[in-house]
């Protein structure tokens, strides 16, 4: 008995007064269940290796014969008992993985799943968190509503049944992000690009961008203003500080620009 893979040696005793010389032929279950002769063999020991689990049994057929030179020989056959190996499965053992594990919902998360022991025929039962569920053994599932979520693994072979760790799934709501401005000559406009999406406001006026998810770069523009009027007119250069940063939350910014 024993756990598989189980390397099973099975051993032959035989015994005659009249004979001096065995050969042995084994006939045993293999791993598929199916009766599997070994063919004659002058060794009175069969090895074979069981992978999975289940109770197998062998016999062997021995051949005695008596042999002197220039005497003719005599063969006798016997078959004996059936002997009996119990192979039980593995520990089953299951861990997942996810990626992931944030982001603003409606969040696409890809699941692993790693899966060991058993009889190796596994069924899957995921639990989300959020009332859906999945038999896939690596699956793919969307949080379409912000929060946080708890996702395991179980995993049945067999008689066995197994738990995964536990895996947190953090669904967070889109958020607004806004600007401000210091600095600035009345009458001047300035602007802010976030995703490819440029705002502008007179001075002394904020931009919010609303909607946004995940992480998101912005990026300030210089201002160029003409001060004066006819040929008095003289442009002036206003420089942004910061000048480009990255959000992933709400919250503000003031921008201060100076010549």
């Amino acid at each position: 008995t024993g756990q598989a893979p189980l390397t099973v040696t099975f051993t032959a005793l035989a015994s005659s007064s009249d004979t001096n010389r065995f050969e042995y032929n084994f006939y045993y279950m293999n791993n598929s269940g199916v009766y599997t002769w070994s063919g004659w063999q002058t060794s009175n020991k069969f090895t074979y290796i069981y992978n999975h689990s289940g109770v197998y049994y062998a016999e062997v057929e021995v051949k005695g014969i008596h042999y002197e030179p220039g005497v003719w020989g005599w063969t006798q056959t016997a078959y004996s008992n059936f002997a009996r190996a119990a192979v039980s499965a593995p520990p089953l053992h299951v861990s997942i993985s996810a990626y992931p594990t944030s982001g603003s919902a409606p969040l696409s998360v890809q699941f692993n799943s790693t899966v060991s022991g058993g009889s190796g025929n596994y069924n899957y039962t995921w639990v989300f968190g959020d009332g859906a569920i999945s038999a896939a053994a690596n699956p793919t599932h969307t949080y379409s509503s912000y929060g946080t979520y708890t996702a395991q693994l179980e995993v049945t072979s067999g008689t066995q049944t197994a738990y995964s760790n536990v895996v947190n799934i953090s669904a967070t709501a889109p958020y607004s992000y806004t600007f401000s401005e210091s600095g600035l000559t009345s009458g001047a406009v300035w602007g802010i690009t976030l995703n490819g999406q440029t705002k502008s406001a007179a001075a002394g006026s904020s931009i919010t961008f609303t909607g946004l998810t995940g992480s998101n770069t912005w990026n300030a523009s210089n201002v160029i203003y003409y001060a004066g009027s006819g040929f008095h007119r003289v442009k002036v250069t206003y420089y942004p500080s910061p000048q480009t940063e990255t959000v992933s939350g709400s919250g503000s910014t003031t921008i201060s620009y100076s010549t």
